[in-house]
This record gives structure tokens, sequence and C-alpha cells, in this order.
């Protein structure tokens, strides 16, 4: 069994470009099948075609002596030539028996093509091309507390996990992935990233540690806040996933869901626009809408563009001229009105943006009068207004004025 094991090696070594004295060179290293690839890292390979391309000197006999017995002779392996291209494909192929291994696929070295050598080499120089980059520092979560909203938190912790790679070099986000069954080996996948999560099992050593890894941050981030009591019963075992799925449950259960989106469908019928106010304008009104849209769209009661275009509309109860100019222009616009954000963007332009409106503040006559423009010194005549807003000199430069008209 192991020879045949170690001769279907050879064969996908060869399919890769190898020649018949490395590809032997290299099982006789101790690899007696292509799964035994995934025992050792990328970086052990490389030594091992180190060795192959430099041989080993031979050995002299050593005669018997002193009560110890003699060694016999034994000949020197001269190198074999292993191109870096050879090399690099050996890579490709470790990868994809890693990656064999760690979804729980057999290992068949047939299954191994040209083009699937050609595929994964590309990979790995994909996966150095990546580490090269600047890494992206992805902040977790804020811990959860009384205010925070289960949903978004979530997606913010998937979002950090996504960043954090467990034992196997797997995205953690694969760890709180809500289906415990694998996807269909069938599945096409958009990204390498969503076929690592959705193919990378829950079960066996490499999960254990990754989901003692998610564990710890989950820990972190609840163990002050109204969510601890329904992790911490996952703490004995540090069960990060299971902790997530119990979250989960309880908040995305029918009770939490029906009081937010209750409470999201009372925001869309009680929050009104009347205008600029010191602490509510157009920006938090619509805010505010948007909000409640995106929780019932959580909790799978989305609503129409057009529909929230006219809860926009119809809760605006502003009267001042302007306003109600950009709500006709909107009306009349059969692509506004199917579209909430461009709604919202052009009704903007229309608030008032007055200081004292957004203050609160009335702008006393006394203000207004000195607001107006002083009048022009001449030697006409003047309102009683314009008049009291002359200084004393002014108005001595007014009475010369006159006195030379005459």
């Amino acid at each position: 069994m192991a020879a045949d094991g170690a001769n279907a090696f050879r064969g996908a070594l060869g399919r890769i470009g190898w020649s018949v004295p490395a590809a032997n060179a290299f099982t006789n290293e101790g690899f007696d099948a292509m799964d035994s690839l995934g025992l050792v890292t990328r970086d052990r390979l490389k030594d091992i075609c180190k060795i192959i391309r430099r041989g080993t000197d031979g050995v002299a006999a050593v005669p018997a002596a002193g009560g110890n017995a003699a060694v016999a002779a034994a000949p020197g392996i001269p190198g074999i030539a292993i191109p870096m291209m050879w090399e690099y494909k050996l890579s490709g192929m470790h990868l994809w028996v890693s990656e064999r291994l760690r979804q729980g696929t057999p290992v068949v070295a047939a299954d191994f093509t040209a083009a699937i050598g050609n595929l994964y080499t590309r990979k790995v120089r994909e996966l150095e091309e990546a580490k090269d980059e600047e890494d992206v520092q992805v902040k977790p979560p804020a811990p959860f507390s009384k205010e925070t909203k289960w949903i978004p938190f979530f997606k913010l912790l998937v979002n950090y996990l996504s960043s954090v790679t467990g034992v196997n070099k797997v995205p953690l986000d694969y760890v709180v992935r809500k289906d415990d069954d694998v996807a269909a080996p069938d599945t096409e996948f958009e990204t390498e990233h969503e076929k690592l999560v959705l193919l990378t099992p829950h079960t066996g050593t490499a999960f254990d540690k990754d989901n003692g890894k998610v564990w710890i941050q989950v820990k972190q981030l609840t163990v002050n806040g109204p969510a601890w009591t329904y992790v911490a019963p996952f703490e004995k075992k540090r069960d990060g996933c299971g902790a997530v799925k119990a979250l989960n449950s309880h908040y995305e259960g029918d009770a939490v869901m029906s009081k937010s989106k209750a409470a999201a469908f009372d925001v869309l019928e009680h929050t009104t626009y009347t205008g600029e106010r010191r602490n509510f304008g157009m920006e938090k009104y619509t805010n505010a809408l948007s909000t409640a849209f995106q929780t019932l769209n959580e909790y799978g009661e989305t609503l129409t563009e057009s529909r929230k275009v006219d809860v926009f509309l119809s809760n605006n109860h502003c009267t001042d001229p302007k306003m109600l100019s950009g709500i006709a222009v909107i009306q009349g616009d059969a692509d506004r009105m199917s579209n909430f954000a461009k709604a919202a963007d052009y009704l903007a332009l229309f608030t008032n943006t007055d200081t004292s409106q957004k203050t609160g503040c009335s702008i006393s006559s006394a203000q207004r009068s000195t607001n107006k423009k002083k009048p022009a010194i001449r030697a006409g005549n003047y309102t009683p207004n314009e008049w009291h807003q002359l200084s004393d000199k002014e108005k001595d430069e007014v009475r010369a004025k006159r006195a030379a008209a005459k």
C-alpha cells in the first residue's frame, strides 16, 4: 500500500514537471503518500529541495575496533537538479493537499492534474502578494452594552474575525458561521475567503484551537454587559462558536425581533420634521428614519424604496415655501420617488440654515435695524430710522453738505 501511495505521489509530481530522479529522491525522504505533504510546512519542503539539490557525501568504511562493530562504507548520493519553478509548483501542491485535509476531503493523487497544479501555484503567489501588502488594521466592535444593537454588533464582530487567521491560516469568521455543516463540494464561490469560510469544518483539533481564540474575543466584548448572561454557560469549554450561537438565538429570536420591529415602526409613525431646530434638524430626521428602515430590513420587514420616500415626505411637516417647493419637485420626479437616498439628499438642499432658527433665538427689532445697510452721507432728506443710524460726526457732515448746496 505504501508503495502504491508513493508511486501515485511520484505520478502527481511528474504532472507538474518533476523529473523521475527528482520525484524518486523526494519520496525517498519519507513521503510515502501525497497526503504526507500536509505533515510539514512549506519552509520544510524548501529545505528538502535544498538537500536533494546538494546531494550527500559518501561515508568511508570503519573497521571494528575497541569493541565497536564495523561500519560499512556508504556511497554518496549525487545532487539532482530541482529548478525553482518545480519547487514553486510543489508549494501549490502543498496548498492543495493542506486545503483538502482541512476540509476533511480525501487526498487522491490522481485528482491533482496539471491544471489544478497551475491554479494552486497561482494561489500561492496571490497569498504571498497579500502578505506583502500593508495589513489593514481592523478593530473589534465596542463592548456589548445595554444600548448595543445585536445585528450591527454581530456584523462588526464577523468583520473583525475575518481579518484574523487561525491555526491553518483560515479567517476566524468561519468559527461563527451560522451553519455547522460545510457547503457542498460543487458550490461555486465568489471569493477565496468565502470558500475558506464555508468549507472549513467545525470539527477537529484546528477548530478547537480556533474556537478558543474566538471565545477570548467574545468574552472580552460581553463580560461586563447584558449579553454575558447568554455567554457565561460556554466559559468552561471556551466555546466561542456556541456562545455566538446563543447570542444569535436570543437577539434574533421572536421576542426581541418583535420588540425591535415595533420600535422601528413607532419611529416611522411618530418622527416628524417641522424645520431646523437646535437639537433636531433634517440630518437627524433622515438618520432616524434610515436607522428604522435598516432595523426592519434586518428582521425581514424590508420596505420598498418608494415606500421609504413616501414616509420621508409625509412625515415632513415643514411649511417653509422652499421646502414645499423641494417636496413638489421630488413628487414629480419618478427617479427620486423610488430612491430614498436621492430624495433625502435633494431635500436637504431646501433646509433653512438661518442661525437664528437653528438655535431657536429670535432677532429683535433693534438687531434688525442694526443689520440694515447704513445710509450714505448726502445732502438730501433721511427717514427717521436712517437719521438715527448716523453718528454725530456723520450728521455734521450731512449738515455741511446741505449748507454747501444752498
